[in-house]
């Protein structure tokens, strides 16, 4: 009998949690978690070109920290645009925009791992490559659900520079993605 009303207890909170509004967010919080990308992808990158040639195990778990964090910020970002219905024109420009912005820097933290890959192989870690490649698919997989989710909330006019931004996604991961797969 006890055991009963528990479950009915715990099942009563579940059930009215499920029942909570959705929150929604607004343009400035899209731009906010943009800003905390911006700034991630800084982080990585600082990191990834001090990363020395012949390998660290302490700068390559600060990496792996970094992308995870990068990760968890990009999949906040995705969540932030999912509850928008749609986007202003300014809006909608100045959120493009900011992730445009994001490419060469992401670029060049890609660049930075193929040419360094023998300084992260070299590392006394079992498995490193795959981990390395699951981070940059991981990451390539997060940026292309934020650029989907973009194009759905883009207003009109701006729906052709969205889906050239999410088609300029791929191009970027690529070629690491590839170094880490042979």
């Amino acid at each position: 009998m006890r055991f009963t009303s528990y479950i009915t207890i715990a099942l009563t909170f579940v059930g009215a949690t499920l029942a909570l509004p959705v929150a929604k967010r607004s343009a400035s919080d899209i731009e906010s978690a943009l800003s905390t990308i911006a700034s991630d992808l800084v982080g990585l990158d600082s990191a990834a070109v001090a990363y020395p040639a012949g390998g660290s195990l302490i700068d390559a778990l600060s990496i792996d920290i970094k992308v995870n964090s990068l990760g968890s910020d990009v999949s906040a970002a995705t969540t932030a645009v999912k509850s928008v219905t749609s986007l202003s024109e300014a809006d909608g420009q100045a959120i493009l925009t900011a992730v445009q912005g994001y490419f060469s820097v992401a670029s060049d933290i890609m660049q930075q791992l193929v040419t360094k890959k023998s300084g992260f192989t070299s590392l006394p870690i079992p498995g490193i490559e795959g981990i390395i490649l699951q981070g940059i698919q991981s990451m390539a997989d997060n940026f292309n659900a934020l650029g989907s989710s973009l194009v759905a909330i883009a207003p009109a006019d701006l729906q052709a520079t969205a889906n050239t931004i999410l088609q300029a996604i791929t191009p970027v991961f690529a070629p690491a993605i590839a170094a880490y797969s042979s």
